[in-house]
Formats: structure tokens, C-alpha cells, sequence
């Protein structure tokens, strides 16, 4: 769904060689996290971040950790999904 994200990621493109590549695949653990957070899939959400701030390491971005936010109040049943995603602010 479009503008369900706080705000998009920034392109970039991963492959085998890509000498950061646990960072893509964090990169790519949030983007599931989002996904799922905007079809209403709030465990799998959870999960998602949950694996991408660890990939992360010391670093973590701004949107993984909101991202988790957002989806640890969905599950616990706090606000509207919708609304929450699109009044937050980085």
C-alpha cells in the first residue's frame, strides 16, 4: 500500500560481492518488517525488525527501530495501524 512506510529506504543493490552484506540483508529484514506491519501481520512484523536491528549491530536505523515500535503497539492492540504509521515523525 502506498505511504503505509514511514518513509521510503534508500535504493541500493546487493549481491554476493556487496562486501556489506549483512547490512543488505538487515536492510532487507526491515522492508519484510514494513511489509508485514501494513498487511496487519503483527507477530511476523515483530519478527522481521527484531531480526533486522540485529543484523544491524551498534548501528541500528531509525526506521528499523520505529518500525518495531509501531509493531510491538499494533500487537498490543494500542491505536489504529494506519494512523500511527503515517503520523510519526523521524
Amino acid at each position: 500500500r502506498p505511504g503505509c512506510v514511514p518513509k521510503p529506504y534508500p535504493k541500493f543493490h546487493c549481491t554476493a560481492s556487496t562486501p556489506s552484506l549483512p547490512k543488505c540483508r538487515a536492510r532487507g529484514w526491515a522492508r519484510l518488517g514494513a511489509a508485514q506491519l501494513c498487511m496487519g501481520h503483527h507477530r511476523a512484523a515483530v519478527s522481521a525488525y527484531q531480526r533486522a536491528l540485529e543484523l544491524m549491530g551498534a548501528v541500528p536505523s531509525k526506521e528499523a527501530q520505529l518500525g518495531l515500535q509501531l509493531a510491538n503497539e499494533a500487537l498490543a492492540g494500542q491505536g489504529d495501524r494506519r494512523a500511527a504509521v503515517h503520523d510519526q515523525e523521524l
